[in-house]
């Protein structure tokens, strides 16, 4: 008889739990998010959706994509909601049964606060309720529906940056500041840039017995780079640019027969490639690291009039860089 129990508990309590779980397989919820995390936001999700007797799952992205949506008899809804915008947060709903379609915004001004994220859920909540109801929820669309990506716009970028490269045997390393400015936009999954940057770079000062030599150094820059998303904060960025030198010599004769002070200047071109990493600290304020090579279209070395075997500065005809910045887009 004991046996028979224990069997017959066993039976019901298997019977409970595949009804549980088959009540779940048909009230599932997909959620897609595109764009940043917020665990916030997910778990509040998670729990409005649970206690309404919805199973929902979520799935994360870098960016919104193309996807299309099929009827399904385990499928309630899916649910896309766009975090890749700073001043709002897109959700559509789509009622997998009947493929309507409901779109909504929310504003976030710059961040996603609790006030958002409890009108994303109550949105989301009454909308999936509603489907499982038999109501019609949003626009019919005569056929699976395909998410479009919303459409990038160009943003205006400001850039400050730091640069440390290899020079020459008597300036091992060269620190440069400067500022950029430029424009970026999106191509599929691509993130195009276009900057023109300034730099003002330290000086090198080279004495002998003879004279005493200061070489100034100023660059204007025009590069091109290409973001590859990583993650939905991190690229990888590929860089090439071209540049213009302006290199200032001030000589100070030391000997009493020689010219006291000379001055010249000489216009460089130099050409240049990097690769590195861009993260996103928020949503319009990124930092960059790069490192790469820079090759000089010219290579003269600089050496005393009357003494032609003392060389003041021969340049280094590949250099090393590195290449920090901090921006902003608008």
């Amino acid at each position: 008889m004991g046996a028979l129990v224990c069997a017959l508990v066993v039976s019901l309590g298997g019977e409970a739990d595949a009804l549980e779980a088959h009540v779940e397989e048909r009230e599932v919820v997909e959620l897609t998010i595109a764009g940043r995390t917020d665990p916030k936001l997910e778990a509040s999700l998670a729990e409005l959706l649970r206690h309404a007797g919805f199973s929902p799952r979520f799935a994360h992205v870098a960016r919104p994509s193309p996807k299309s949506v099929t009827t399904s008899p385990y499928l309630v809804a899916v649910v896309s909601l766009d975090l890749t915008r700073v001043d709002s947060i897109e959700l559509v709903i789509v009622d997998a049964r009947h493929a309507t379609v409901l779109t909504r915004g929310v504003p976030t001004a710059d961040c996603l606060d609790e006030i958002a994220r409890e009108e994303i859920g109550h949105i989301v909540l009454f909308a999936v309720e509603a489907i499982r109801r038999g109501e019609t929820v949003g626009t019919p669309q005569p056929r699976a529906l395909v998410l479009a990506p919303p459409k990038e716009r160009a943003r205006g970028e400001l850039e400050t940056v730091v640069t440390l490269r290899t020079y020459a045997n008597v300036a091992p390393v060269v620190v440069g500041v400067g500022a950029a400015v430029g424009a970026s936009t999106r191509v599929s999954s691509f993130h195009l840039r276009g900057l023109v940057g300034f730099e003002q770079r330290s000086a090198v000062v080279v004495t002998t017995r003879a004279a005493s030599a200061r070489f100034e150094q100023r660059s204007l820059r025009i590069a091109v780079s290409a973001g590859v998303p990583l993650s939905a904060r991190t690229e990888l960025t590929l860089a090439g640019g071209v540049s213009a030198d302006l290199l200032a010599v001030t000589t100070t004769a030391l000997r009493a027969n020689t010219e006291r002070v000379r001055n010249a200047s000489d216009l460089v071109p130099v050409l240049d490639a990097t690769g590195g990493i861009t993260f996103q600290l928020a949503p319009r304020l990124f930092v960059s690291g790069a490192v790469g090579a820079e090759m000089p279209l010219s290579t003269t070395e600089y050496a005393l009039e009357a003494e032609r075997n003392v060389v003041f500065l021969a340049p280094d005809a590949v250099r090393l860089v590195g290449r920090f910045s901090l921006g902003v887009s608008f």
